[in-house]
């Protein structure tokens, strides 16, 4: 009978080491192992606030930052009309000035034309003047001649030589008509005179008309051509403006493409601390049920 008891209490020993090994076991199988290599200490990592405080910020960096890349192409289109409006005035001024030159080479030809008729005219009144000095001279001579011909001496010799009173009479009318011709010629080629030297300062005004708007249209054209200069400038500060524009927004969209990629990491980051703190409630949850069950297999166990 004690040799019975004996042997019990021994097999029961044996169960409660068995239960307490089995123990352990499991419970440095469910924990982990308890000995940590220092060099397998890790740095430790932002938390989820701080992460999500620094994705606000560069959230808030990066819509700044396209907010002004926004305003610089604003300001860099409105530079591009004015741009646009300045090369549309100076193709205006230089059609302009080709207008005026076309105008000027017309006035110059109208002005050579013009002094060709001065030249003819010049000839023609040159022609007329000495005609009607010529016609005066032989007038005065013949006047003269028929003055010393038809004398009172030679009319006497003319009666006493049977000529009659007739031919005195015929002589004297003879006298007027060369007379009259005479005058009429000579007044003829004064009127012709007269008109040709008419025409020729009706030319010569009309010359310096066409000069007077030859000089106009000449600064007409030096006006648009400093116009067409102050333009250029205007045109190459504007161009220069939208360079400058060009540089900046480069400059701004290296910067908000920097912000995206460190932000696009921080949110990537922030996701998995979510994942991993999510995966740690989850093993908490199934630690402790578990850990009960562990318990009252080993309460069991001792029973026996």
């Amino acid at each position: 009978m004690k040799k019975k008891t004996a042997g019990r209490k021994v097999n029961r020993a044996k169960r409660k080491f068995l239960c307490y090994f089995l123990l352990a076991a499991v419970t440095l199988t469910a924990t982990g192992s308890v000995w940590e290599s220092p060099a397998e200490t890790v740095q430790a990592a932002p938390s989820m606030s701080e992460l999500q405080n620094s994705i606000n910020n560069h959230q808030n960096q990066l819509n700044n930052i396209n907010s002004q890349i926004n305003s610089l192409q604003d300001e860099q289109d409105l530079v591009q009309e004015k741009i646009d409006d300045l090369n549309a005035e100076i193709i205006n001024t230089m059609t302009s000035i080709g207008m005026k030159e076309d105008e000027i080479a017309s006035k110059e030809t109208e002005l050579a034309d013009k002094q060709i008729q001065i030249n003819q005219t010049q000839e023609e009144y040159n022609i007329a003047k000495a005609q009607e000095e010529q016609q005066h001279d032989d007038m005065v001579s013949r006047m003269r001649m028929m003055y010393e011909n038809d004398s009172s001496e030679n009319y006497v010799n003319l009666l006493l030589q049977g000529g009659g009173l007739s031919g005195m009479l015929n002589r004297m009318d003879f006298v007027e008509s060369v007379y009259e011709y005479d005058r009429q010629k000579l007044q003829e080629y004064e009127e012709t005179k007269e008109q040709v030297l008419a025409l020729w300062n009706q030319l010569e005004e009309e010359k310096t008309q066409l000069q007077v708007d030859k000089d106009q249209l000449e600064a007409d054209k030096a006006d648009l051509e400093n116009q067409k200069s102050e333009l250029d400038v205007m045109l190459a500060k504007k161009k220069q403006e939208s360079a400058n524009y060009d540089a900046e927004i480069k400059k701004a969209k290296q910067e908000a493409s920097v912000a995206k990629a460190l932000l696009q990491q921080e949110q990537k980051q922030l996701k998995q601390l979510q994942a991993q703190a999510q995966r740690g409630n989850t093993a908490a949850a199934t630690g402790g049920t578990f850990n009960d069950q562990l318990y009252l297999s080993h309460r069991k166990c001792l029973r026996q």
